[in-house]
């Protein structure tokens, strides 16, 4: 089932089609797209810039993040559990406690629905490297989340992970942060 039409003529769009457009009108556009390569590259002093201004700022609310695998993640993980049972689950599992290596730091029950967290500090998680980790979730009727929790402040934040999708904290993230 074809589900994106071209936004000019209607006509279908192949479904892996980044565009709304369809192959004529997508060319037409390539004036577009040329002026906008030129203004990347123009530009691009400033665009690093403001990457970096933006990543900086993360870092000022949120703290730089161990994530590197050398820091002990343990009270991290117990500080999880604690927000999770006060978020009303039933059951809490803490995983990585009996197997390092376990896909999962927390398995958590709450109302029959299964849901499973990796606990981390860092600012970015990719699920690219491991991509197995959200079909096993989904395959044991649960779900995946990636609990951040800030090292210098006691914030956290809770994302719902996707197959295959990155995951980063931006600004709008860290403001709807939630203190504990």
């Amino acid at each position: 089932m074809i589900s994106k039409f071209c936004q000019v003529c209607a006509k279908p769009v192949g479904k892996n089609s980044r565009s709304r457009l369809c192959r004529t009108h997508f060319r037409a556009s390539e004036p577009q797209q040329e002026r906008a390569r030129q203004f990347r590259e123009t530009h691009r002093k400033e665009i690093r810039g403001w990457k970096k201004d933006h990543q900086n700022r993360i870092r000022q609310l949120w703290g730089d993040g161990i994530g590197n695998g050398e820091e002990d993640y343990t009270p991290y993980e117990k500080t999880a559990m604690q927000i999770l049972s006060k978020r009303g689950y039933d059951e809490l599992i803490w995983a990585s406690q009996y197997n390092a290596y376990f896909p999962f730091d927390i398995i958590a029950k709450k109302n029959g629905r299964i849901d499973f967290y990796e606990v981390t500090t860092a600012l970015y998680r990719n699920d690219r490297k491991q991509p197995g980790r959200a079909g096993l979730a989904e395959m044991l009727n649960g779900r995946l989340f990636v609990f951040f929790i800030s090292p210098r402040h006691r914030m956290y934040l809770i994302k719902e992970a996707l197959p295959k999708k990155a995951m980063f904290l931006t600004l709008g993230n860290i403001r709807a942060f939630t203190r504990f």
